[in-house]
């Protein structure tokens, strides 16, 4: 089995200004664009007359912040909160602090306009195509005015994920280098992504504007990989319903013109298709899993063919009240996921099959579907 993991997120209060913005080195994460949209040492309120005094209307902020948005929570329209991680990691595995508040009042953070949070787990098996997916699209992201941090929440084992084990677990599937890297376990107070109502699956991710700290859209907002360019392009604009992205990374595909299944598209749970008894052709052709649906009563196999050498992929039962691989007493997860040519498993009565790529990878296949004794 694959060892798969994890990242992190806390929360602090914590006051800040330019002079004593702490370790400001983060600023530093690999990106060169100046796009501008931050703020300063502080927040200009609106409703202000002329003796300088707030109107009733005026947004509440943090007593003893720089200007901090009183948070509200993660979900779209909300102000985040101020959340810190103590050890977050660069890519290059040096350790540093990483404060929401320093980034809203700090000009060292000015070349940014948003973040652009990626969660993830260690169980979750289509984390790391997202992670890689994020990061064929980081350099552009970045030259856009978009921080990616890379934000695991638990481990394969769904223990509360370290930034450490995060670091560990993103390298293995950014090999461009790209973003922070922080753990949900190691937060302050910990698990507060984990534990928002807003975070139902994953892979997912939440933009949060820096202008105002808000969250601007999330994953579950699309049927789509968000447009991630496009929104650090521009965060001012509504992205509470965003479209199919424009700027998609380049990944070449290892199947043919027809390889495709009849059964397309089949690439989300609510466009699962049925299955019979039988064998059929298709493909993982890019970034989407396929899922199918398995409605016989009594056991049966299913065989997945496919060529290791061309992409190696992975088929799992689907549990869709978590939003995982449905797991067996001992918390492994069922279905088939080795690093050899062609995967196989048992089970009984009716389920959701999902069948995906690993790390990208592409491959036709051949799934072939038998009841048992």
């Amino acid at each position: 089995m694959r060892a798969r993991l994890l990242f992190v997120s806390a929360l602090v209060i914590a006051a800040c200004s330019a002079e004593e913005a702490g370790d400001s080195s983060t600023a530093d994460v690999g990106a060169t664009a100046d796009a501008g949209g931050g703020t300063d040492s502080g927040v200009e309120l609106p409703g202000t007359d002329a003796a300088g005094d707030a109107a009733s209307d005026a947004p509440a902020t943090i007593p003893g912040s720089c200007g901090y948005p009183m948070p509200t929570g993660f979900d779209i329209g909300q102000v985040v909160p101020d959340l810190v991680w103590e050890n977050a990691y660069r890519a290059d595995g040096t350790a540093t602090k990483f404060d929401l508040e320093e980034f809203f009042c700090d000009d060292a953070w000015d070349r940014y306009s948003s973040i652009h949070f990626i969660v993830t787990t260690g169980w979750c098996p289509n984390c790391p195509n997202y992670i890689t997916y994020v990061d064929s699209l980081a350099d552009q992201i970045e030259a856009a005015g978009g921080l990616v941090v890379f934000l695991t929440t638990e481990t394969e084992t769904s223990q509360p994920a370290t930034s450490e084990y995060s670091q560990e677990h993103i390298s293995r599937h950014a090999p461009n280098g790209s973003g922070l890297r922080v753990g949900d376990g190691d937060a302050s107070p910990a698990m507060q992504v984990a534990t928002s109502p807003t975070i139902q699956f994953v892979p997912t991710s939440f933009v949060v504007r820096r202008s105002d700290m808000t969250v601007i859209t999330d994953q579950r907002a699309s049927e789509y990989n968000l447009p991630f360019v496009e929104i650090a392009e521009h965060p001012e604009l509504d992205w509470s319903q965003p479209g199919a992205p424009t700027v998609r990374p380049d990944v070449p595909t290892a199947c043919g013109e027809d390889d495709e299944e009849v059964y397309e598209p089949n690439n989300r749970v609510d466009d699962a298709r049925t299955i019979t008894f039988g064998q059929f052709d298709g493909g993982i052709c890019d970034t989407s899993p396929d899922f199918f649906r398995v409605e016989e009563e009594g056991r049966w196999s299913l065989y997945l063919g496919f060529d290791n050498e061309v992409g190696d992929l992975d088929v799992y039962i689907w549990d869709t009240d978590k939003q995982r691989p449905l797991q067996d007493a001992d918390g492994n997860d069922i279905g088939s996921y080795s690093t050899t040519d062609d995967e196989y498993f048992e089970y009984a009565g009716p389920a959701l099959v999902y069948v995906v790529g690993y790390d990208l990878a592409t491959a036709p296949y051949t799934l072939l579907l038998n009841p048992l004794d």
